[in-house]
Formats: structure tokens, C-alpha cells, sequence
């Protein structure tokens, strides 16, 4: 919305501050003085009118301005031929003649001779633009449409009035020397250029947090001395009697009249209004729960795509929640979301899932709009007749719940883990204890445990589940000798309850045949089928098939076919706008090396509530840690068939059909762009838009490439100068793979555009290539810096990057957004 919030900024300040009356209420000489309301609507008439206006002369004056607004000619002169048409255009003698074309329309709407002369001055506004947004400005009042946008200032205002009440807006109004209308509404317009730098104009005051400072930057928006252009449009005009020398002046006055005129309470209540449109930089605004738990946060700081930053909230509890947790409020790291209206709900209640469970101590259930399957982290109080506290997050439904492990830290009385949201529970932890081998032969191993549990425990084979059993010992059979095997060990107890694995290393004894070969079966458990290299073979198990071609392998095989356990299946990668639409499975064969011939995978899907998603089978790859798409792939009534030359964990995933934004149709990066937004790895624009012809930051590029290649947070150092920035984080992350550096260890200059070969070499260490020994073929090579020379090279010779038609890379130019998408699509391909 803020992005948008200036396409109409210039041709509506145009008489902002000449024709601003004392307030805004009516007026007995409405000829003399408009108020900000009545200017939107009768300078859009008037504008409309010149340029739809059939008299040449009349289409002149709207062919200067759209030259302006291309660049093709100065603001200055500009503003001086209007003034000139306006004052010549009152001359008795034109005016008797008939000349006079362009006043008459002005007079028509109530504009006087000197309003507008002086109103012209704000054409100087007109710079802080870029020339798709000058043109744009032009085009709405072409059609004789008032953007909503426009009033926008109305909405913050009506909201503050409803804030801090009738009786203090009023007085503010009769207090301040000039409309607030228009005053909000240069805030809000020059607000909407600060994105970039990560800012705000309402801050706290440093001294007195109770009161509010109004500081704009020199430069704004990477336009520089943007507050010498507005003070070039004030200059001389007077306001209601008063001169203002200077926007800070302005500024002086209303924070004065605000922190003199508002409790301490009120001005809370200005600051949720001022957070919810990005006017105010500070903490969150947490308004007190309702009955039922809910809490409404406002102000939350802004980062990448129109979302927000990970933040650490406190959120206050209800009565209710108050007496069953013993504090006051809960602690809770939110990733990054998309908010709707600049508002965060979060309700906290009782978890009724949990009711009837011995076990349960603490369960409660948190609510947050819009956190989709992302993870949040929580910080509870441990009840006092807890002596083992174990965090547990639940899955299914009341009565059949099972209640997932998490891991978890505790320090003063408080456990912290992170989580999915639904139910969770802290509890008695219950573990396995003392998991050892007991025995081994070249294609068995027998382990061992110990535990606190008397129901049930699952014995995993690294991810694959090779049984659920009541004993406290298993045997794995068919292994390959002198091979390692990571087996794992969980609990399950009467009430559902997981503990966390105990995991045992064995590795088998050698055979002196140097032979051996299996699926890692055990006991009477399915072991698998025996495939025979010269047949064809058909196994259906778990409502899977797998179909074999005769003399798809060299040798016979022996396949197995699993599910994965529904929580182990929910941990793998999965992007923001996908899910599971079946189960995991895994098929295995004891024989290492690819299919020779397409192997055809069909597995079920449930289809309810797929009607917003398209569906692809695809196999998960270990190393990138992704899902892939198989080849051929087919959809039925409710399986999915497709092709494949090898095993692995296979799964129908569900993607979210994402619409192809309005500039990127037609696009020759469309596929690439929307392949990543797919994806996740990127957003458009809230009016729809991708702006794939932009240029693109340092932190932005880097951002996109952390998730585009699933990059593992860990734990490194943040440069000084993003320490505060939205994309600290995968900064962070990009810089502890080794993937970008700064201009040294505190600098990293995260919006500082771009140049290509900065982006080939972090392209080209994400995608770990190696450096070229070959010299770039380019004709402009001698360009290229010597420690980028390698990687451009490198990221060339392996299709990442190309140059241009005439056979220039041009490596010191700033990339477009285009460009970088379809440098990191295809490293990801």
C-alpha cells in the first residue's frame, strides 16, 4: 500500500499550502480559500479538462507537462511557461479577444490568478519522482479519476479523532496554524518514499518516551535533498498568515501542540494509529486481550515484500490465562508475516484438545493470523510440580492426539522451544534411556533400551520407520555388511506422548565373500520384494505402486515401500505456499546405482480442499533439500503417476496457484520470475505488480538467494550496518556460507544497488562452484574486477549468466530484477 501511497502526491500538493484555509471547516468566502478536501476535487476537473480539452492550445499546455514528466523538460521552466500562460491569459485584451484559453478553465473551478501562480512552485515536487511514477500521476487525473489514495490522510485521521477522542482532535485542529489534512497527508506522501532505508518520521522523543519527535531525513527514498525541495516549494508562501521557512518548522509546531495537548494514554492510542500506517518507528503496540484472549498488535516493523520483520513480542493474557499460567504475558518470536490493514491478531486460550489427559500440566492454544506453516518461538512458565519439563506440541484430533516432542531450553522457571503452531503442552518429560548395541553379524544388528515408558516405541532406520513395537530390543536384518546403519528409538506412553529420539551407530562385521545386501527389515516385519533383473515387476504396498521394467537393473533387487510417521514428514522442506496433499513414502532397494529404464511411481492424494492448489509428484532431494518434480508426470481420479530413475521419498505436494503479476505476463524473464515466486523465494508488489525492470539492493538479492537455495540458519556475526536492517537475518546466513562479504567487517552496504558481478559471485558460491582458470570472452573483460574475474567467468561457462548481444558483460552495472531472477533460476534448475 505504501508504494502506492505517492503515485498522486505532485499534481495534488500543487496548491496545498497557497490555498489552504484556517482549518477544515467551511468557509464564508469559499472563492478566496479552499479547503484540502475541495482542492482534490476541483483541480482534478481542472486537469481533466486540459487534457481532454480538443483546443490545441489547451493540448500544448498538457504536452508541456507530460514533457516535464518524461524528463524532457526542467521543472523550472516548466513552472515558468505555466505562469506566464496564466498571467497572459488575464489580459483585458486576450480576454476580449478571444485568446484566452487556460485561465477560464482555472476561474471555472474557483481558482484565483495568484493561487495558482504560487501553487505552481510545487511542481518542484515533481523531482522526487521516477518518470513511470510522473506519468502515472498524469495519466489518473487524465481520466478524471481521484485516486483513493488521495484520501488517504481522511482514514488516518478519522482514526485518530476515534483514538484520542472528539474533544482533543478538535482543539488540535483549532490550535495548529495550518490544515491538518494537508499537513498528514505530506507525512504520509513523504513516509511512503522511506521504505528503502528502513525508516520512520514519527519517532519517540529521545528524552521522554511518553512524547513523539517528527524527523525526516535529508535524503529520502535514495533521492537526495529531498527536504531542500520541499522547503523550495514553501519558500514565500504564507499559511493562514503565517510564513514557514521550512518543513522542520512545520514539524516544530504540530509536535509541540501533540506532546502539550495528549495524556500519556492518548498518546499511546496516536501511536497505534500512526504504527498501523508505518508513520511510527518503536516497540510494537500491543492492545489489552479481549475476553477471549485475543490481542491486537499494531506498529510491527516492517522488512522485505511488504512483511514484516521476525520480531519478539509480549503478549498480555486474559484473566483466564492469567490464573492458569501464573503470569502475566507470554513471550513469542514471530517469523516474518504478511498483515492485512498493518494488524497482527494473536489469541491465546485453554487447549481443549488436551482435556481429560492425566498427563497434561500446561496446555494451551495459540492463534496467529496468517502464520501458515511457519514456526514461532515460545516462551512458558514451567509449573511448579513439573521436575522433568518436556515441551510437547500436538497433532490430530480430541481423543486421538499425539503429542510431538520439542526440543526445548529452560532457564528461571521459563521454557523456551520452537514450534508449529496448535496445542501445546508442557509436561513430565518421558525418555529412552541407555540405547546400545547388544549384537551384530555381517547383515543383522541387535540394539537394546531402557525406558520410563510401558506402551510402545517406534525404531526408525535413519528416517524410515522399520516398526512400532512393545519390546524393549529389536533385531534389523538383511544389512549390508561393513556398513554403518543410524537407528533411532522413540516412546510413545498410553496418553500419546513422544519422547525425543536415542539414537545408536552400528556397524556391521565384514564378510569375508565381501557379499551381503538388504532393505534394513527386522524380525517379521516386511522386508520387501524380490525383483528379478530380467522380469518386469509390479509391488503395491501402502496403496503405492512401483512399476519395474524387465531389465531395468542390471541385477535382482529387493525393493521396500514405507510411509514416513506424520511428524517426521511435516519436518522436510516445504515453501510457504505449499503442503503435503498425501502421505510420504519411501521406497528403498538394496542394491546401490540408478535405473537403467523410467521407473513409474503412482501414489494416492486426498483431494478435498485442493480446489486453489495444482498438484506435482515429486521426489525429494536429499542434498538441496527440496522437492522436485518427477517426469511424465499424470493426474487421475486421485493418484498421481509419473517417472523416475531412482529411489527415494516420494510425495503428491499441493502447490498454491500464485497469479502471474500484471508486468511480469508476456515478460521474457515470466518464467523464470514466477518459478521462484512459486517457490517462495520471492514476492510481488501489493497493487500486483513485480516491477521486474527495477534495479535490485545488495540485501534484497542476497535475501532472495538464501531462500531460493534453502540455506540452514546458523549462528555468525551481523555487520554493524545491518544490525537494524529487515534482512539482517539472511544476511546472516548468506555471510556464515561464505556467500558475501562486506567492504570489510562492519560494512556491508545492504541497499546499495547491485552491481553484475557482485552478483556472479554470490551466485556462483551459492551454487559452489568452483573458480575458472579460463578468461572471460567478453569484450569489455578488462572491466571486470580481478576478484569477481573467476566467478563471472565460472557462472558463464555453467549458464547462470550471460552477457549481452554485443558481447559485453558490463559488470559494474546495476541489475535488474528481471536479470537477477533468471540468474538465480537457473542455478537452482
Amino acid at each position: 500500500m505504501k508504494s502506492n501511497k505517492i503515485i498522486a502526491l505532485t499534481i495534488c500538493m500543487l496548491m496545498i499550502f497557497s490555498c489552504i484555509p484556517m482549518n477544515n471547516i467551511s468557509y464564508a468566502d469559499s472563492q478566496n480559500q479552499l479547503n484540502f478536501q475541495d482542492l482534490k476535487v476541483k483541480f482534478t476537473k481542472v486537469v481533466h479538462k486540459i487534457a481532454t480539452s480538443e483546443d490545441a492550445r489547451i493540448q500544448k499546455v498538457f504536452g508541456q507537462i507530460v514533457r516535464a514528466a518524461k524528463g524532457e523538460m526542467k521543472i523550472e521552466v516548466l513552472i515558468g511557461i505555466l505562469e506566464s500562460d496564466i498571467e497572459l491569459d488575464t489580459s483585458e485584451d486576450r480576454i476580449n479577444s478571444g485568446e484566452s484559453e487556460l485561465y477560464p478553465y482555472l476561474k471555472k473551478e474557483g481558482i484565483k490568478v495568484k493561487q495558482a501562480t504560487d501553487s505552481l512552485q510545487l511542481f518542484n515536487l515533481f523531482k522526487i519522482f521516477t518518470e513511470d511514477k510522473r506519468l502515472a500521476i498524469i495519466n489518473e487525473m487524465k481520466a478524471g479519476n481521484i485516486p483513493k489514495l488521495l484520501d488517504e490522510e481522511n482514514e488516518i485521521l478519522a482514526d485518530i479523532k476515534a483514538k484520542i477522542g472528539t474533544a482533543d482532535y478538535d482543539q488540535l485542529v483549532k490550535d495548529l496554524p495550518f490544515d491538518i489534512h494537508a499537513y498528514v497527508f505530506v507525512l504520509n506522501a513523504l513516509q511512503s518514499k522511506l521504505d528503502k532505508i528502513d525508516n520512520s518520521i514519527v519517532k519517540d522523543d529521545e528524552n521522554d518516551a511518553n512524547k513523539i519527535a517528527i524527523e525526516i531525513p535529508t535524503d529520502v527514498g535514495g533521492v537526495s535533498g529531498i527536504k531542500d525541495i520541499v522547503n523550495k516549494a514553501l519558500k514565500d508562501l504564507k499559511i493562514r498568515g503565517f510564513e514557514f521557512t521550512s518543513i522542520d518548522e512545520m514539524n516544530t509546531i504540530f509536535v509541540e501542540k501533540i506532546n502539550n495537548r495528549l495524556s500519556k494514554e492518548k498518546m499511546e492510542d496516536l501511536k497505534i494509529v500512526l504504527a498501523s500506517y508505518g508513520l511510527y518507528e518503536g516497540k510494537p503496540v500491543v492492545e489489552p486481550p479481549t475476553t477471549d484472549g485475543t490481542v491486537t498488535i499494531k506498529g510491527l516493523p516492517e522488512g522485505a515484500d511488504g512483511k514484516t520483520k521476525p520480531t519478539t513480542v509480549n503478549i498480555p493474557l486474559n484473566a483466564e490465562m492469567k490464573d492458569l499460567l501464573g503470569v502475566d504475558e507470554i513471550n513469542i518470536e514471530l517469523p516474518s508475516l504478511q498483515l492485512t490493514n498493518g494488524k497482527l491478531n494473536i489469541q491465546i486460550k485453554k487447549a481443549t484438545q488436551a482435556e481429560g489427559i492425566k498427563k497434561n500440566n500446561l496446555a494451551v492454544e495459540i492463534i496467529i493470523e496468517g502464520l501458515g506453516t511457519q514456526q514461532v518461538t515460545l516462551t512458558l512458565p514451567v509449573p511448579t510440580n513439573i521436575t522433568n519439563p518436556g515441551a510437547f506440541h500436538g497433532i490430530g484430533t480430541v481423543g486421538n492426539m499425539r503429542w510431538e516432542f520439542r526440543a526445548a531450553t529452560i532457564k528461571d522457571g521459563q521454557i523456551t522451544f520452537t514450534t508449529s503452531l496448535s496445542p501445546v503442552v508442557i509436561a513430565e518429560k518421558i525418555e529412552v534411556r541407555t540405547l546400545k548395541e547388544k549384537s551384530k553379524t555381517t547383515n543383522s544388528a541387535t540394539f537394546e533400551w531402557d525406558s520410563n515408558v510401558v506402551r510402545n516405541y517406534e525404531v526408525f532406520n535413519g528416517e524410515t520407520l522399520l516398526t512400532t513395537t512393545s519390546e524393549k530390543s529389536y533385531e534389523a536384518t538383511g544389512l549390508a555388511s561393513n556398513t554403518t546403519y543410524n537407528f533411532k528409538v522413540r516412546a510413545i506412553d498410553t496418553e500419546g506422548f513422544e519422547s525425543d529420539y536415542a539414537q545408536v551407530a552400528i556397524t556391521t562385521n565384514k564378510s569375508s565373500s565381501g557379499g551381503g545386501g538388504g532393505g534394513g527389515g527386522g524380525g517379521s516385519a516386511y522386508t520387501g520384494t524380490i525383483v528379478k533383473a530380467n522380469e518386469a515387476a509390479t509391488i503395491t504396498r501402502e496403496d503405492a505402486t512401483v512399476k519395474i521394467l524387465a531389465n531395468a537393473f542390471d541385477k535382482d533387487i529387493k525393493v521396500k515401500i514405507t510411509t514416513m510417521y506424520e511428524g517426521d514428514a511435516k519436518k522436510l522442506s516445504i515453501s510457504e505456499n505449499t503442503k503435503l496433499a498425501s502421505k510420504v513414502f519411501e521406497i528403498i532397494k538394496n542394491e546401490e546405482g540408478n535405473f537403467k529404464k523410467a521407473v513409474t511411481i503412482t501414489l494416492p492424494f486426498e483431494k478435498a480442499d485442493l480446489e486453489k492448489y495444482k498438484l506435482e509428484l515429486c521426489y525429494y532431494n536429499e542434498k538441496t533439500k527440496e522437492w522436485v518434480e518427477l517426469e511424465n508426470t499424470k493426474e487421475n481420479k486421485d493418484t498421481m503417476s509419473g517417472e523416475v530413475n531412482h529411489f527415494t521419498k516420494f510425495a503428491v505436494i499441493a502447490i498454491e496457484k500464485v497469479p502471474v503479476p500484471v508486468d511480469v505476463k508476456g515478460h521474457w524473464a515470466e518464467e523464470n520470475i514466477m518459478n521462484l515466486i512459486r517457490k517462495g523465494a520471492v514476492n510481488g508488489y501489493e497493487d500486483g505488480t513485480f516491477k521486474p525492470n527495477n534495479n535490485i539492493t545488495r540485501a534484497e538479492f542476497a535475501t532472495i538467494l538464501v531462500k531460493a537455495f534453502n540455506l540452514e540458519a546458523k549462528i555468525g556475526t551481523i555487520f554493524e550496518d545491518t544490525k537494524d536492517h529487515w534482512a539482517k537475518d539472511y544476511i546472516k546466513v548468506a555471510s556464515v556460507h561464505g556467500i558475501v562479504s562486506g567492504y570489510n567487517d562492519t560494512t556491508f552496504g545492504p541497499d546499495e544497488l547491485i552491481t553484475r558481478e557482485q552478483m556472479a559471485v554470490m551466485i556462483g558460491k551459492a551454487a559452489n562452484l568452483n573458480k575458472s582458470i579460463n578468461e572471460s570472452t567478453f569484450k569489455d573483460a578488462k572491466q571486470i574486477s580481478e576478484w569477481a574475474k573467476p566467478y563471472v567467468a565460472k557462472a558463464n561457462e555453467a549458464k547462470f549468466i550471460a552477457g549481452y548481444n554485443d558481447n559485453t558483460f558490463k559488470p559494474k552495472a546495476n541489475a535488474k530484477r528481471a536479470e537477477a531472477m533468471t540468474i538465480i533460476a537457473n542455478a537452482i534448475k
